[in-house]
């Protein structure tokens, strides 16, 4: 059986939210749906998926929370960001665990950290 993993969350600010994913990271939609007040997308990111809800029907989980997303290459990715103006929180640096990463912030001010692996 197949598994995904899958990070939801109800963003403060929907329309916000997915233009950032979606736009800013440049994440390719995987799905959508709009149902009135319960509206949601759902963002490939590698092997799973950032779903962005509009509400999370009373299902909420520690305000410390965030988003990691493993690349092939962060710098170049951070380049590409630079590029067309999305801000960096913590730019690229190598971590005392081996790879290399950079952070932003959502627009709900979460972590959305890349990171490339060693080797």
């Amino acid at each position: 059986m197949g598994r995904r993993f899958h990070f939801v969350f109800e963003a403060a600010d929907y329309d916000a939210a997915v233009r950032f994913y979606g736009q800013a990271l440049g994440l390719p939609v995987v799905e959508s749906w709009d149902r009135g007040p319960d509206r949601g997308t759902m963002f490939a990111a590698n092997d799973g998926i950032v779903e962005v809800v509009s509400d999370a029907m009373d299902l909420r989980g520690p305000r410390r929370r965030g988003v990691v997303v493993e690349v092939d290459d962060v710098d170049a990715l951070e380049a590409d960001l630079r590029a067309r103006g999305v801000p960096i929180e913590r730019p690229t640096e190598d971590r005392p665990w081996g790879t290399r990463e950079m952070i932003l912030l959502d627009p709900d001010g979460q972590a959305v950290t890349f990171f490339t692996a060693p080797g």
